[in-house]
């Protein structure tokens, strides 16, 4: 149902009175760590690349995007209601969108040609999209408000390319990859780009860190011991482990939101899979399962939290004349359909965050009685809760 169409009334009830009291939307954001969610992900279809959800055992497998143009690097927002990722756009640059996490409500927020804008992440506040971009002859990280304002870039070497960059759960700091001392490292710096630190020292290549859930460890990918794998080491660079030791090339890890779990990509069935692991590294299994093309570059988003509900100005006691009760409802990312039934039958049907409805006491027979609300979101969360009230004894 539309956000902006009226309460519907069936005739049953229609004489009752109604007061609609408007509430700005505002999107739930999941503490870290979190419930599991589905898996964003790149599929390379023919010579095009869209983004694809699926759950975390390779079930339920949606395509999120369908354009012309390349879309890639997907990221889930904290509460799991929306993704950013990267696309190709007619006039041939790179640009950072947003959409819902069905795919509807798709929105440009850089929006500037002169540029190519990357390797989107949402800070975990959601408020914020941190991403790379070249505005000239190298890439620095940037960080600009979730409407696309506040372009503010935070690295400045103007001689090297950083990229990849990921909040930690705090949203303090943000870790990136740079190319300034010669070959790929890993580097920290507060969320305002100050205070840069470089966590990696060695001949290899290291990049695509990532924070875990609990901010004490960076999962990243690395050669050093000769062959590229997803390592693990603690948020100060220190105790650094390899976790796939696998002849193949595992790319890009991806923590899942309660932390006991990471998600990569890796060519040993011949093509590029989704895998998920124990973040020790055993258990690692191809969730996928897509010989036909090839799948890369995963995200995690935590499990997105039924409706929440609550009435109020329900009567304490008896009630022998019509009141009005509020329904409050919170759904994941504010769009959910709310029915409402008396004594089991239905009365009125919103998409309203909150709303009044006048209770017709005169109708009722004395005794108990039940006001039930039903939330149903958009991924088809359903939530019932029923509250009793007493209509009074005829005098």
């Amino acid at each position: 149902m539309s956000r902006n169409r009226p309460i519907v009334w069936t005739a049953r009830l229609g004489c009752l009175s109604l007061a609609v009291l408007a509430l700005a939307a505002m999107p739930a954001q999941a503490a870290f760590p979190g419930g599991n969610g589905r898996i964003a992900f790149t599929r390379d279809i023919g010579t095009n690349a869209e983004v694809f959800t699926m759950n975390p055992n390779g079930s339920g497998q949606f395509r999120l995007t369908n354009s012309s143009g390349d879309e890639r690097r997907p990221s889930f927002s904290p509460g799991g209601t929306r993704l950013t990722f990267a696309r190709i756009v007619p006039a041939g640059n790179w640009e950072i969108f947003t959409t819902n996490f069905d795919g509807s409500e798709e929105v440009n927020r850089t929006n500037d040609v002169a540029g190519n804008d990357y390797t989107p992440v949402f800070s975990p506040d959601g408020r914020r999209i941190a991403y790379a971009s070249f505005r000239g002859l190298h890439a620095d990280i940037y960080v600009m408000n979730l409407d696309g304002s506040r372009k503010t870039r935070i690295t400045t070497t103007d001689s090297a390319d950083e990229f990849y960059p990921a909040f930690s759960p705090d949203g303090r700091t943000i870790t990136f990859q740079s190319d300034r001392d010669g070959d790929w490292e890993i580097f920290t710096a507060d969320a305002d780009g100050s205070r840069e630190r470089q966590l990696t020292r060695n001949t290899g290549g290291d990049l695509h860190p990532v924070f875990s859930p609990d901010g004490r460890s960076i999962g990243f990918e690395s050669d050093r011991g000769g062959n590229v794998d997803v390592y693990t080491m603690k948020a100060n660079g220190t105790r650094a482990t390899n976790r796939t030791r696998h002849p193949a090339t595992d790319l890009r890890p991806a923590f899942s939101p309660d932390g006991k779990r990471i998600a990569f990509d890796s060519n040993r069935d011949g093509n590029r899979e989704i895998y998920t692991m124990r973040v020790d590294g055993s258990g690692q299994t191809n969730r996928s399962n897509n010989p036909l093309s090839d799948d890369s570059v995963p995200d995690w988003g935590v499990r997105i939290r039924p409706p929440r509900v609550r009435v109020e100005n329900l009567p304490k006691r008896c009630a022998s004349r019509g009141f009005r009760v509020r329904v409050r409802t919170r759904s994941a990312d504010s769009r959910h359909t709310v029915t409402l039934l008396l004594d089991g039958r239905r009365s009125a049907s919103s998409s309203k965050a909150s709303f009044k409805v006048g209770v017709p006491v005169g109708r009722l027979r004395p005794g108990s009685h039940r006001l039930t609300v039903l939330v149903v979101d958009a991924i088809g969360n359903r939530v019932q809760s029923t509250f009793l009230f007493r209509r009074c004894a005829h005098q």
